[in-house]
């Protein structure tokens, strides 16, 4: 029982990832302002997709690197409903940081969190590099297999992601996919030298995630050796 219980605790922080990080924004009335009381109209055009007053914010001033609830106004864009090149690019057309770090990893970590391939694109494009953990311990390839893009996945493997690195539960990406029940992601990380044998801080291997997660089919292709 108390086995089943820390792999459930563990299975919650997996779902902490996936939940994109506008819905823990505050909402109604409390959306105009950002800790501190600093406004914070210019993050809520770019989430709601209306780039004319973001652009007229830009334009009278406001900082494009000023980071509200921990994170820029890239990270922002990107997190954004429609999160298209229009809206990604007005930000870097002001200036911002390409590579500055949030509390949700830099603007390519939080691309590959959300698996919009479009904004990773548009980041690489413009010159992005810095694959950022996040504050609660997560690899950039953590991130990458939260997202669900195979596309990422790999390129973060090949851009040198240590695809066995644990987070602060001691649960590594391959663990992360499982419980998802990805499985071309699964395929990709062990081939990639993923370590079907290692477990997590409570002893949990990628196999017992998978269980967890209700992808009964995934154990196979973890032969523990």
């Amino acid at each position: 029982m108390e086995r089943s219980r820390k792999i459930v605790n563990l299975a919650f922080v997996v779902v902490v990832l996936l939940t994109g990080c506008e819905e823990r924004l505050p909402s109604g009335d409390s959306f105009s302002e950002a800790p501190g009381g600093s406004r914070s109209a210019l993050v809520k055009a770019v989430l709601q997709g209306d780039i004319d007053v973001a652009s007229r914010l830009l334009a009278n001033g406001e900082d494009v690197d000023r980071k509200h609830w921990g994170i820029t106004l890239l990270g922002h864009a990107i997190l954004s409903r429609s999160c298209d090149s229009d809206m990604v690019q007005l930000p870097i057309s002001h200036g911002a940081s390409l590579d500055a770090d949030s509390n949700e990893g830099t603007p390519l970590t939080i691309a590959a969190t959300t698996g919009k391939q479009l904004c990773f694109d548009l980041l690489l494009k413009a010159g992005a590099k810095k694959r950022g953990a996040t504050s609660s311990g997560e690899s950039f390839l953590h991130s990458a297999v939260s997202g669900r893009n195979s596309n990422i996945v790999r390129w973060a493997i090949e851009a040198g992601e240590d695809v066995n690195f644990p987070n602060k539960e001691g649960a590594t990406p391959l663990m992360t996919a499982a419980y998802l029940g990805a499985h071309e992601i699964v395929d990709v990380i062990v081939s990639a030298g993923g370590d079907v044998n290692l477990s997590d801080n409570n002893g949990n291997t990628a196999a017992d995630y998978a269980l967890l997660g209700g992808n009964k089919d995934i154990p196979e292709k973890l032969p523990r050796q």
